[in-house]
Order: C-alpha cells, then structure tokens, then sequence
C-alpha cells in the first residue's frame, strides 16, 4: 500500500501461511511485524521489531475462546486470564484477572444476560 501523494510506502505484505493468514508485513516506517499461529488458525504471537509490539495469546481450539493474552513493554510482562461458563450459552465469559490485580467476575440470568458485575480484591 503507497500513498496516492507522494508514492510512499505505508505497509507491504511480505508473507502469508497456506490458509491466507497475514504472517509478516513491513511498516513504511522499516518495521517489520510477524504473527504467529496454530493449527487450528488462532493467533498465537505478534512481534514487531525494536520491541514495539511482543503479544503472545492461548485460545481454546474446542471453542474458540481466549484463555490467556501476554504483553512484553519494556521488559515488563502482563498476562490477563480468562474463564468462561462451560454450561452456559456460548461459553460466556465469567472471569477475567490482569498479573496479580483485581479479579473481575460476571453472572448471568438464564435468559443470558448479563446479572451482576463483581470485583475481588
């Protein structure tokens, strides 16, 4: 992709995996982002160079849901957890907890809504 103006480069495809997943594109700016991902086609890293971006991330293959997510800034790691109602429709979410901080949880009616919103400390 270029600029209509002035010809610029702002972000070239450089390669793809055998399912047309974006593997690696390069930035106008030189930076070059790789994704990674599993076999069942759920992302698992995106690094981009000088340390700009470092994610690493976990789903469920059964059910497509995220487990976990990881950022790397600055030599400083956050991990958010997530777990979900496994009788519930859709696997709805239930919890969710950055590192070592607050636990958020939510309940639901039985019509699937959404009942109460709590924090743990």
């Amino acid at each position: 992709m270029v600029e209509n103006n002035t010809g610029n480069r702002l972000w070239e495809l450089t390669d793809v995996n055998a399912r047309g997943h974006v593997t690696q594109f390069q930035l106008g700016n030189s930076l070059l982002t790789t994704k990674g991902y599993d076999d069942y086609g759920f992302p698992t890293t995106i690094y981009t160079d000088r340390g700009v971006q470092d994610l690493e991330y976990d789903f469920n293959s059964n059910s497509g849901n995220l487990i976990w997510r990881q950022a790397t800034v600055s030599g400083q790691t956050l991990k958010e957890n997530f777990t979900y109602d496994v009788l519930g429709l859709n696997n709805r979410l239930t919890t969710w907890k950055v590192g070592t901080g607050t636990q958020y949880s939510v309940d639901y009616f039985d019509d699937g809504n959404m009942n109460t919103y709590r924090l743990s400390f």
